[in-house]
C-alpha cells in the first residue's frame, strides 16, 4: 500500500445519497468490510486511544446497522427501507478508515484475499467470514480476551455473538481451525484441534479426514448442534486435510 501525504484529502464529504442505489448485497458485504477495518485495528499493537475510539465509534454503528437489515429481512431489498440506515453506515465506514489508517488491518483481511481472488467472493463477505476463528484465536492471550472484551462492551454486544452475527451476515461456508482438544481415540490421548463448519440442515452420520499427500481416511469425532458443525481434526492432518461428511 502506497503511503504519503499527498494521499490525504484536505476534507472529506460524505454524503449517503450517493450510496442508495447500492443493492443490500453490496451494501452489506461494504459495511462487513469496514466492520473488520474496526476489529482489526482495534487488537493491532500499532493502535492509539484515539485510532480505538474511532475503531468504537465505526464498528457500533455498523454493527447497530447490520443488525437493522437482518430484522428487516425481505423489506431490506427496497432501496427506500435502507435510507435511514446510510448515514450510519457511511459515517461508521469512514471512522474505521480513519482507525487503520493508523494501524492497517490484519488477520481477517489476508486471509480474506485469498477467498476473493480464487473463489471471487465479495471483499467484505471474505473477510467477514473469519470473524470467529480471529476472536477465538486472539483470546488464547489474556491480552486479546481483554481487547476483545472491552471493543464489544463498547458496542454493547457480547462477543461471542459479534463474532457469530459477523460469520453469519457473511454468508460463506468454510471450516475455520481454532483451539485444541484431548479426545481419546481407540484407547489413546490424541491431540486435536477444533473445526468448526456451517452447513445448515444437511444431516451428518460420519466424519472422516482424510491426509491429501497420502490418502489416508480417518474417522472424525464430531458435533453438530443447529446449523454449525464441529469436527475434531488431529493436529497432524491439519495443515493437508480434507473433511468428508456422509
Amino acid at each position: 500500500t502506497m503511503n504519503t501525504p499527498f494521499a490525504y484529502p484536505r476534507a472529506a464529504i460524505l454524503d449517503p445519497r450517493y450510496t442508495e442505489t447500492l443493492s443490500r448485497e453490496t451494501t452489506v458485504s461494504t459495511a462487513l468490510d469496514a466492520f473488520c477495518h474496526c476489529a482489526e485495528s482495534y487488537l493491532s499493537p500499532k493502535s492509539t486511544d484515539i485510532s480505538r475510539m474511532f475503531a468504537v465509534d465505526g464498528a457500533k454503528k455498523i454493527y447497530n446497522s447490520l443488525d437493522a437489515i437482518d430484522k428487516l429481512g425481505s423489506d431490506a431489498d427496497d432501496p427506500e427501507c435502507l435510507k435511514l440506515l446510510r448515514y450510519g453506515l457511511m459515517t461508521g465506514a469512514n471512522a474505521g478508515g480513519i482507525a487503520i489508517n493508523t494501524t492497517g488491518t490484519g488477520f481477517n483481511h489476508p486471509l480474506g484475499y485469498n477467498l476473493t481472488l480464487y473463489k471471487g467472493l465479495p471483499h467484505g463477505r471474505a473477510c467477514g467470514a473469519f470473524m470467529s476463528a480471529y476472536y477465538y484465536y486472539n483470546r488464547t492471550t489474556e491480552l486479546g480476551a481483554k481487547l476483545i472484551d472491552d471493543f464489544c462492551e463498547a458496542i454493547g454486544v457480547e462477543w461471542a455473538k459479534v463474532a457469530a452475527d459477523i460469520v453469519r451476515w457473511s454468508d460463506v461456508k468454510i471450516g475455520s481451525a481454532y483451539g485444541n482438544a484431548l479426545i481419546v481415540v481407540n484407547g489413546t490421548v490424541e491431540n486435536f484441534a477444533e473445526t468448526e463448519l456451517f452447513i445448515g440442515d444437511i444431516p451428518v452420520k460420519e466424519a472422516y479426514v482424510v491426509d491429501r499427500e497420502t490418502g489416508e481416511k480417518k474417522r472424525a469425532a464430531f458435533e453438530k448442534r443447529g446449523g454449525r458443525l464441529k469436527v475434531f481434526t488431529p493436529l497432524a492432518y491439519l495443515s493437508s486435510v480434507t473433511i468428508l461428511l456422509k
